[in-house]
């Protein structure tokens, strides 16, 4: 076969052609994004009172924005809730749950000032 003849030239093209596109395609000259992932730092506001966090397990029978009544094995307790907590807990979400005894709830609270504030709500296993 002749490079002269049309139909080499083209069948000799092809391949080449292939190869550029496959080494522009596979990243010849790779560049590191430029942007930067920022992970904002949470800042305390001063609705949230600051203490020792713990946690109490049992059935929610109500739920509002002002405070929670959780059912544990020692009894009924109450925990109040801040406007800094308030978009955390989720209080439509609890009120859905409030009553039932088919699912528990995890109330983690900060005791200040002789009060209990929720700080998370999170569903567990029936407790007891």
């Amino acid at each position: 076969m002749s490079l002269t003849h049309p139909r080499g030239r083209r069948s000799l093209a092809a391949p080449v052609v292939a190869a550029c596109f496959g080494f522009a395609a596979c990243g010849g000259d790779v560049q590191e994004p430029t942007t930067q992932v920022v992970v904002p730092t949470a800042t305390p506001t001063p609705e949230a009172p600051a203490g020792h966090q713990t946690f109490a397990d049992g059935y929610l029978l109500s739920a509002d924005e002002e405070k929670l009544i959780l059912r544990t094995e020692q009894g009924e307790e109450t925990f109040l809730v801040s406007r800094a907590d308030l978009a955390v807990l989720g209080i439509s979400h609890l009120q859905s749950h409030a009553g039932l005894t088919d699912i528990g709830f995890r109330i983690e609270f900060v005791e200040a000032g002789g009060d209990r504030y929720a700080k998370t709500a999170m569903e567990i296993a029936p407790p007891f």
